[in-house]
């Protein structure tokens, strides 16, 4: 039938694939965060002139704030809309950023960790959603990779940006990364399609939604043996990589006396520092993508194994190490490997997972991590304070071990569905 002349056309607006679209999200954060990366603690101490305590204090407050966040949020990218999610929290996270710049004060900078936590949940789990709705759960794995990849290239870039604004002025990083998040909020308005989203269901209202979608995704949960055993390593990886964070820039300044670069402000130390791990874990990631680890069931647990036996030894050399090259070299193989686990890790927990409880689900497996870090942070900092930073970072490093022993066992119960299925 044809349309009458007076009824106007309906415009469908051109977006760009899920692919490129998720590609350019994860570079444009990337870069936005790290351009605050080297220089937010030279500005809580310089600034500011918060003390020790009170530094833990904020990484306690972000921590427990995006624990109590990550569920809810997580109900509502599943109940509602992933796309609305994702936009939504990159928002908030502008908001954080502009409340940390503004004034130097404890106040200002724990209000702006709440933002940036809430924004952060609104955010973790839905845009992994989103794009295993629109390219399948298949497709999805080697995405994860190749995002993880253009994400670290991105923050490298950003790494230098930052510390270069900062000898400006300490303030306009953050400045900055608000309107990038900002921005990006904006266009991912206008660029973020979503297509195959079917939202829960809504018996009930609105809270009989998000109850509903909460059980269905404890009943998921419960009844795959192989999530409960990646929530407990989420758990163990959030306090081993709390350990590790927490304490390698005071390892470091404790073991060595970092030479004068080029007469250039200290902080081009820790930005070299910080890129070079960005730069191995393209790499590494690159190897772990060739070697199958995210195109095959057993994959994901197999490499995630590989990876974290090798993280367990560099951690083990940071703690011990005394000179300045391989305590440099140490970090670089402990991030690298890190950042390569990330996509693997969610590689695996995706697989298999029902569309209606995703984003709960992986926001499940962020709180857990949250969890982590909230509970051990402060025992792996009293130990360092009571006996010493290199004994807080060697337990650090032990504590992996368990999550070692989980993945093969999940690897091997992988291994033995695989044959039942087969009829071998």
């Amino acid at each position: 039938m044809n349309r009458p002349l007076d009824t106007p056309a309906r415009v469908t607006p051109i977006r760009p694939q899920p692919r490129t679209t998720f590609l350019l999200l994860n570079a444009w954060t990337q870069f936005a965060f790290h351009v605050t990366f080297t220089t937010s603690a030279v500005y809580a101490i310089v600034e500011a002139g918060l003390n020790p305590f009170q530094l833990l204090l904020i990484g306690a407050v972000l921590e427990g704030s995006v624990l109590i966040a990550e569920v809810p949020t997580g109900i509502v990218a599943d109940a509602y809309s992933r796309r609305r999610s994702v936009i939504i929290g990159y928002a908030i996270l502008a908001v954080g950023f502009f409340i940390w710049g503004s004034v130097p004060n404890l106040a200002m900078i724990l209000i702006a960790q709440v933002f940036w936590a809430v924004g952060f949940a609104f955010t973790s789990g839905a845009q992994e959603a989103w794009i295993a709705d629109e390219v399948g759960d298949d497709a999805a794995g080697p995405i994860f990779l190749r995002a993880a990849q253009v994400g670290q290239i991105a923050a490298f870039i950003g790494i230098f940006v930052g510390v270069s604004l900062a000898t400006v002025n300490l303030h306009l990083p953050f400045m900055i990364s608000g309107l990038l998040f900002l921005l990006l909020a904006v266009f991912l308005f206008l660029a973020m399609g979503e297509r195959n989203f079917r939202p829960a269901g809504s018996v009930g209202g609105v809270f009989g939604s998000l109850s509903g979608t909460v059980r269905s995704g404890l009943r998921v949960i419960r009844g795959r043996t192989v999530l409960v055993f990646s929530l407990a390593v989420a758990a163990i990886f959030g306090a081993s990589s709390e350990a590790f964070d927490r304490l390698w820039p005071a390892h470091l300044l404790e073991q060595v006396d970092l030479p004068e670069l080029a007469g250039l402000d200290p902080l081009v130390w820790f930005a070299v520092i910080a890129a070079g791990g960005l730069l191995l874990g393209v790499g590494i990631t690159e190897l772990a993508g060739r070697a199958g680890a995210v195109t095959t069931r057993s994959g994901p647990t197999r490499a995630l194994v590989v990876l974290n036996l090798m993280l367990f030894a560099a951690l083990l050399v940071f703690a011990f190490t005394s000179s300045l090259a391989g305590l440099v070299i140490a970090y670089w193989v402990v991030t690298a490997l890190r950042r390569a686990s990330n996509p693997v890790f969610l590689a695996w927990i995706n697989r298999g997972l029902a569309p209606s409880v995703r984003a709960t689900v992986l926001s499940m497996h962020s709180q857990a991590d949250a969890l982590g870090q909230v509970t051990f942070g402060p025992g792996f900092g009293a130990l360092a304070t009571i006996r010493s930073i290199r004994f807080g970072l060697g337990v650090g490093a032990v504590v992996l071990l368990p999550a070692l022993g989980l993945l093969l066992a999940a690897r091997n119960r992988t291994t033995e569905s695989s044959r039942e299925e087969s009829g071998d």
